[in-house]
């Protein structure tokens, strides 16, 4: 499953890349992401689970659109 975590985390990264060049603000590093350092409270550890969760989530959903995008284009 960490295979998907760090897919999650890669295709965010490709998100805030390109939402925060419109808004010219600096990018996040990939490390920073994964780490999640002020995105959860210290010490609560279902707010850690559910963070880390939603990169699995975002990992599995778009690898399989992106499976499915590459089965259908006949590639």
């Amino acid at each position: 499953m960490y295979l998907f975590d760090h897919l999650g985390v890669f295709y965010y990264w490709l998100y805030l890349n390109v939402v925060n060049r419109f808004r010219n603000k600096p990018v996040p590093t990939i490390t920073d992401i994964l780490k999640g350092e002020g995105k959860y409270q210290k010490g609560d550890i279902v707010d850690q689970l559910a963070y880390g969760l939603n990169f699995k989530i975002l990992g599995v959903v778009v690898t399989i659109l992106i499976a499915r995008l590459i089965m259908y284009s006949g590639i």
